[in-house]
């Protein structure tokens, strides 16, 4: 049995805590057209770094919270501003790296290896390099909530769960192999190009008047992996495809908590705003007007 077939077995999950620190080969890291995803060879690529990494992350932001309650926010703006230009500067990179080696292979293939993989060998080359480098950068986007707390801003569950969720998602989909991933690379690095282009553009102390589109374009891409993934299960039901049910099931799941996710906030931050703002006018105007 391999990976695609036994992950939910005890025996699987134990021996992914088994791989070793020191057989890692740190060239993988720039091994861009040999690129081929190795547990515990691959840098980042052992399984008990995920939940180190995550519960340090939730220990550490919740102890900087209670360290700062009653001491004022720092400001941190060069900080920012450097922490989301490399952030904007490297989705921008992923993302045409990414539609480039893509664009390649449906010149050589056709289109439909975007949604159809043919056998279990897929996982690798230069194409799957870019899901890898994309998994290395959810660390740093870790960043993003130590700056928030140290700053005083509102830290909501939505941003939290994010970035919980998406370090083991991204892991998960090189460990099986799911076809899918690179349209989440795609899709993803094209949000975090504006978003983070955003923030930058907010750290610097300019108004930026697009802010809502940003949640819209994220909740589009949402429902874009839905429809990839229709298109997908299409497939391997006629042509036949490789597949993963595991991963499957988990990437839509946490894709339908997103969706929700994204949904409420834009409905709480922007619909309610609006509704507020309707209510307040009649009575400006009936000041204005005594």
């Amino acid at each position: 049995m391999n990976n695609f077939d036994n992950i939910w077995t005890w025996k699987s999950w134990e021996h992914l805590f088994k791989h070793s620190f020191h057989k890692t080969n740190w060239n993988e890291l720039f091994a861009y057209e040999d690129h081929d995803f190795k547990v515990g060879v691959t840098p980042f690529s052992q399984f008990p770094i995920l939940p180190a990494v995550i519960t340090i992350y939730l220990i550490l932001i919740f102890s900087i919270q209670a360290f700062m309650k009653n001491r004022k926010p720092l400001e941190l703006k060069y900080v920012s501003v450097i922490h989301n230009f490399i952030l904007c500067l490297w989705s921008l990179i992923m993302c045409v790296g990414v539609v480039y080696e893509v664009a390649k292979r449906v010149m050589s293939e056709g289109p439909l290896f975007t949604v159809c993989e043919a056998d279990h060998g897929f996982n690798q080359g230069p194409a799957y390099y870019w899901s890898y480098i994309f998994y290395i950068s959810k660390f740093y986007e870790l960043f993003d909530t130590i700056i928030i707390v140290l700053r005083k801003k509102p830290l909501i569950f939505l941003h939290v769960y994010h970035h919980c969720v998406v370090v083991w998602l991204c892991w998960y989909f090189m460990y099986t192999g799911w076809p899918l991933q690179l349209w989440v690379v795609f899709l993803n690095t094209f949000v975090h190009v504006f978003m983070y282009y955003f923030y930058l553009q907010t750290g610097l102390g300019r108004t930026v008047w697009w802010k809502k589109y940003i949640t819209m374009i994220q909740i589009i891409q949402f429902v874009c992996l839905g429809i990839v993934g229709i298109l997908h299960f299409a497939a391997i039901n006629t042509v036949g495809c490789v597949t993963n049910t595991s991963a499957f099931v988990a990437a839509y799941a946490i894709n339908f908590s997103f969706l929700f996710l994204f949904t409420r906030f834009y409905s709480n931050s922007y619909n309610r705003s609006a509704a507020v703002k309707g209510t307040t006018q009649p009575s400006i105007n009936r000041k204005k007007q005594e």
